[in-house]
């Protein structure tokens, strides 16, 4: 005789994972998957970010369904702090009064929602001062005078120095940075200042690599028209390619259209074959193991190294 099956048993699974899902679309921060059935949290406001909310300071980040949530929650009152929101950040801090954003000699007080939210001493970051700018006081080098073109960055006589930050005090800079502590020197060009190789070799293409015309070397492309790093192919036995990128490979060729991965002819070792026909990695199996070919995706060879 066949069983009876309850129909409300049927339905009680689904019911059940749709409650589920409800139930965390109530809950205080939304969580990834149940197919659509919740929303952004409320308290991000649907942006990410880190903001004071309760007295808490949150964190809101997207997560892979493209929901905003919040990831991270710390709440002030548990140490009888508050949350404040000023020129520096968000942070918990203790509930000192402070009427407003000022200098005192060379430290800048920042304020906010009527609080202390943080005291610091400009002559530490190597010999600045306090000044009131357009966004409040700021940390500034006033013995270095800003271009009157109105860049907000610009290159020191020293060759070496990059200055940064004048749109925001109008007059002085707010940032340094030492060029040398990279090996680098400062260099302009389309409009943007960085730091670049001391041969200030050029290059039209940025963020985009390419060969030294030995192939010794592949060059990062900078955004000032200028290379700012360097690879050097020979001391890995390798050689700078031009393909779709130019990199570091043996000066192998391979059939990128019909080959991923391959064995060499004893089954010691395993090659990978870049899209621009070039062997660009070779690794030993190791003694226990020998590499064997197959057939993968799209018909391709592929191989791995397995156990003898």
């Amino acid at each position: 005789m066949m069983a009876t099956i309850d129909p409300a048993a049927r339905r009680r699974p689904w019911s059940l994972a749709v409650a589920g899902c409800f139930a965390l679309v109530l809950a205080p921060a939304a969580s990834p998957g149940c197919g659509g059935f919740f929303e952004n949290d409320p308290r991000c406001s649907s942006s990410v970010g880190i903001r004071c909310s309760m007295n808490h300071v949150i964190t809101c980040d997207e997560g892979a369904t493209g929901t905003v949530s919040v990831t991270r929650d710390d709440d002030c009152g548990a140490r009888r702090q508050v949350c404040v929101s000023a020129e520096p950040g968000t942070a918990c801090v203790d509930p000192v009064p402070c009427a407003a954003s000022v200098c005192d000699g060379s430290q800048r007080v920042s304020c906010g929602s009527g609080y202390l939210f943080s005291r610091f001493d400009c002559a530490s970051a190597d010999g600045a001062t306090c000044a009131v700018g357009a966004r409040g006081p700021e940390c500034v080098y006033g013995q270095v005078a800003c271009p009157a073109s109105g860049a907000s960055a610009f290159c020191d006589p020293d060759g070496h120095t990059r200055w940064s930050g004048c749109s925001a005090t109008g007059g002085h800079p707010t940032h340094k940075m030492d060029c040398a502590d990279q090996g680098l020197v400062c260099a302009s060009g389309n409009g943007v200042v960085e730091c670049v190789l001391p041969q200030r070799i050029p290059c039209a293409a940025p963020h985009r690599f390419f060969c030294a015309s030995d192939g010794s070397v592949t060059y990062d492309c900078g955004e000032s028209g200028f290379a700012t790093g360097f690879l050097d192919c020979v001391s890995q036995g390798r050689v700078c390619k031009v393909g779709s990128l130019a990199f570091c490979v043996y000066d192998i060729p391979c059939d990128a259209t019909r080959q991923r991965r391959t064995c060499s002819v004893d089954g010691s070792q395993i090659s990978e074959c870049e899209t621009d026909g070039w062997i660009s990695s070779i690794s030993s199996c190791g003694p226990t193991m020998i590499c064997v070919e197959r057939t993968g995706d799209g018909g391709k060879t592929d191989a791995s190294c397995l156990k003898k």
